[in-house]
């Protein structure tokens, strides 16, 4: 690989990197408004026909889910501060959870909780 081939290569690279930093942080599931984002992004790069189908309708031995778009989540300690946040990070989210707005024990919390005790910083998915 000459000098220009390589450069072009680091090009494609940061390209390649800039639009994963761009993709990364979108709340994707396998529908809804992440997922039209997502594609609407690609396709300013490549050729690429999208195509919507209805929750419900069948396809094979499956059925397209209803949509389900994070809004917005977090989970406050007993100071009010936010020690959990989708706006931080989506995967702070199971996908399909539902609203819930109530205070409840650290105790109780937890049931409802996924973590590595292990790994405290990592969010396991």
């Amino acid at each position: 690989m000459d000098a220009s081939e390589a450069t072009d290569a680091r090009d494609r690279s940061d390209e390649l990197y800039a639009l994963c930093e761009r993709l990364y942080p979108i709340c994707r599931s396998i529908t809804g408004d992440g997922v039209r984002k997502t594609l609407t992004m690609l396709q300013d790069l490549i050729p690429l026909q999208i195509h919507e189908i209805a929750s419900g309708t069948p396809v094979f031995d499956w059925e397209v889910p209803q949509e389900w778009n994070l809004r917005g989540a977090y989970i406050e300690n007993s100071r009010g501060e936010r020690v959990v946040d989708a706006a931080r990070h989506n995967l702070h989210v199971v996908g399909y959870s539902t609203p819930i707005d109530t205070n409840m024990s650290r105790e109780a919390l937890e049931a409802h909780l996924f973590s590595l005790p292990e790994q405290p910083d990592l969010i396991p998915y």
